[in-house]
């Protein structure tokens, strides 16, 4: 039997304007934006369910992808340079920032 949660499909076509669609998300505890919804709902090719939202919720989070700091972090902050140890990928980036008795920190 599936669980209540996993089962419920959160039917993005029913909404017919934004604000109606942030008002429903906000309930859900969702922060992801109505474009959003709407493009994992493409990508789906299916209505998703609410724990499939909740998923991209934490996925597409400012803490998991930088999403609203990226461009700013890419204009000022170096991915190659002599100090970057790792550019952003999956994570944040490490970058050198001093030597303190023969080692690197970062």
């Amino acid at each position: 039997m599936k669980n209540e949660m996993t089962a419920r499909l959160f039917k993005v076509s029913q909404f017919s304007n934004d604000r109606e669609l942030t008002g429903e998300l906000k309930k859900q505890n969702i922060a992801l934006t109505p474009s959003e919804v709407r493009k994992i709902a493409r990508i789906l090719a299916r209505d998703p369910s609410l724990v499939e939202l909740h998923i991209f919720n934490v996925e597409w989070s400012e803490h998991c992808s930088y999403k609203s700091s990226k461009a700013v972090l890419e204009e000022f902050l170096p991915t190659r340079a002599p100090n970057v140890i790792q550019g952003p990928e999956e994570d944040a980036g490490i970058i050198y920032l001093a030597k303190v008795k023969r080692e690197k920190w970062g």
